[in-house]
């Protein structure tokens, strides 16, 4: 398990849940070596991984304009500003 726990996953939820997940499991499965199968610490890691892609940013939804073209003034602006994004 100790290979689990190198790189950029050692301070991360992945560690903590399966620590967590050690700690509190039951008697039959505490007379395992290891604890936890090995399907279910790869699934764990495999769901940080995949978690981790996601970089979330706060923002703003405008989608009550009072007219077409004010839309597309501010569509334009997005579509030339670095800070703004415009998703269809």
């Amino acid at each position: 398990m100790v290979l689990y726990f190198t790189g950029s996953l050692f301070p991360s939820f992945f560690f903590q849940i399966i620590n967590y997940l050690t700690m509190h499991a039951h008697t039959e499965m505490l007379a395992n070596r290891p604890v936890l199968p090995p399907t279910i610490i790869d699934q764990i890691r495999l769901w940080e991984i995949e978690r981790d892609r996601f970089t979330f940013t706060e923002g703003v939804l405008y989608d009550q304009f009072m007219s077409q073209n004010e839309f597309e003034i501010l569509r334009d602006y997005a579509k030339v500003s670095p800070g703004v994004c415009f998703f269809f």
